[in-house]
């Protein structure tokens, strides 16, 4: 695609997103996201622990919310953040979903070898404007940046790989398979631990050592979300959503438990661990919403190798979503079908690649 298309298609991702945004911004997981770095520019980083404390920012930065969205980040995220929590609300939405418009056109930038050559134009739109896409930059969240994250360690060497895998620690619930993805090579091991501990260290800055157990605990807690459906878990694009909408949620943990072993099981067999990391990790985790889609990107572009496949993997996709979004749970099955799609094409690979050094030898 040509850069001045690819620089049209970010600038309409940025635009719509920013519009729909700023119509009804106060109903948007930005406003807590917000919330918690203006805490930290004031000085308060311990309070972002605090739901009240959030709750009174998030009615200071728009009265009419009457949501509570509790801080389930790291408290790193809220650091690297308090830039924009120095900003009025509306400059620091518009500077945020930019910074996800760009992590957006970088990272499918960086996904484009992963596809055949005559499927990367088609690619690219649908990682700009797919719902998984919009949804994440309206709701200014932290998914395509970890997206980049992501892209950028695919190909990287072992420590920087690794180091970047790590920093996906920014949103934890999908952190275990990228962990995974980091064993067997010593320097790319390092690195994992390395970025996990940045952002541990940045957190114990923000709150201290009593407010590091205390939001480790609040992370075990969130995960009661997954048996309730609380604050958007009941729309989870793993196999809880499905689950709660036939009121088993216990089947959904169990299916994610599962998946989480498949999973790891198949990141370890190779070769595509990041990839398979990825969209596996969709599954496993209790709470991936319909914006985490976008870490299903780097398989969609292994699986893009003819344009039926590439049409019926956008087509899918998007019809997927929508129905998703609509209340028909079926974001997990389109996901799975990825995931699976992609071990098979990973299975073939290996296959050839071992027939062929068989018949060199």
């Amino acid at each position: 695609m040509r850069l001045s298309l690819a620089i049209a298609v970010a600038l309409i991702a940025f635009v719509v997103a920013a519009l729909s945004g700023a119509i009804d911004l106060q109903a948007y997981d930005f406003v807590a996201i917000y919330a918690a770095a203006r805490l930290v520019a004031l000085g308060r980083g311990p309070e972002i622990l605090d739901p009240n404390a959030i709750l009174q920012m998030e009615h200071a930065a728009q009265p009419t919310r009457d949501l509570l969205l509790p801080w389930v980040h790291p408290p790193a995220v809220a650091l690297l953040l308090a830039p924009l929590g120095a900003l009025p609300i509306l400059p620091a939405f518009a500077v945020m979903t930019a910074l996800g418009a760009a992590a957006l056109a970088i990272a499918a930038y960086r996904l484009a070898p992963l596809a055949q050559l005559r499927q990367r134009h088609r690619l690219y739109p649908f990682a700009l404007l797919a719902p998984p896409s919009t949804i994440a930059l309206t709701q200014g969240q932290t998914t395509p940046e970890v997206l980049l994250l992501v892209a950028s360690a695919i190909g990287a060497g072992p420590f920087v790989s690794g180091l970047l895998l790590g920093l996906t620690a920014i949103r934890p619930q999908t952190l275990p398979l990228f962990g995974v993805a980091a064993i067997g090579d010593r320097a790319r091991l390092a690195g994992f631990a390395t970025g996990v501990g940045v952002i541990a260290l940045l957190s114990l800055l923000v709150v201290g050592p009593g407010g590091v157990a205390q939001y480790a605990s609040q992370l075990l807690t969130a995960g009661a979300w997954a048996a309730t459906g609380e604050y958007g878990v009941g729309t989870a694009i793993g196999w809880i959503g499905p689950a709660l909408a036939l009121g088993i949620p216990l089947v959904g943990l169990a299916l994610a438990a599962l998946s989480l072993v498949i999973g790891a099981a198949l990141v370890l067999r190779g070769p595509l661990r990041i990839e398979q990391a990825a969209v596996w990790s969709l599954l496993a985790s209790p709470h991936t919403l319909l914006h985490d889609g976008v870490l299903a990107y780097p398989a969609i572009a292994i699986c893009a190798r003819s344009t039926r496949r590439t049409l019926v993997l956008i087509g899918g996709g998007i019809v997927a979503a929508l129905l998703h979004q609509w209340g028909a749970p079926v974001g997990p099955f389109y996901v799975a079908g990825v995931a699976v799609l992609t071990a098979v094409d990973a299975a073939r690979d290996r296959a050839r690649g071992a027939a062929a050094r068989t018949a060199e030898g």
